[in-house]
């Protein structure tokens, strides 16, 4: 079987909701934002969505201190190894996570739920209760420029937003 990498993607609950001033799109495009969060839309735009996703969050928004950081990090980096998936690297910030990952397509969806599982379970004395948001975003990485480029731009997280990062060749740093 060919190498076949993916560049997954999840956040933590509550952290980018509808109508988010940083600029947001729903699950199927029916509503979006004029921006982006590099060209962030007109402000106010969607103010009233947002209230009223803040208002209708039975728990406030997950943050991640930078101890939480590093233990999502290491449970991420063991059940990745456990279940099989090729790990090449990680990088956990304060609200989202990112994972380069060489898996069978179809395996996707049950082996990101086990790392969120196991990253929750790590940090559940800390964050009780639901930890991640529902959604993920998969992308496939088809060559070895793209697949460099991934990598790079995850790894950028540890200086950009101080993640806790972790690559197979280089390790840990925070």
């Amino acid at each position: 079987m060919p190498e076949l990498w993916f560049h997954i993607q999840w956040g933590t609950f509550g952290s980018w909701l509808p109508g988010d001033p940083r600029g947001f799109r729903n699950h199927q495009h029916r509503i979006h934002s004029r921006g982006d969060y590099k060209n962030p839309p007109p402000p106010g735009e969607h103010r009233g969505l947002h209230n009223y996703a803040q208002r209708v969050l039975h728990k406030p928004r997950i943050t991640l201190d930078n101890d939480a950081k590093a233990a999502v990090r290491d449970a991420i980096i063991a059940k990745s190894s456990r279940d099989g998936a090729h790990l090449r690297c990680v990088a956990v910030s304060s609200n989202h996570v990112h994972a380069l990952l060489n898996i069978d397509p179809d395996h996707i969806t049950p082996v990101v739920g086990a790392l969120k599982r196991a990253s929750s379970h790590a940090i559940r004395d800390r964050f009780p209760g639901r930890v991640w948001g529902a959604r993920k975003h998969v992308d496939a990485v088809r060559d070895q420029g793209y697949l460099s480029n991934v990598e790079s731009y995850i790894l950028a997280h540890s200086r950009i937003e101080r993640a806790a990062t972790w690559h197979e060749r280089m390790g840990c740093s925070e």
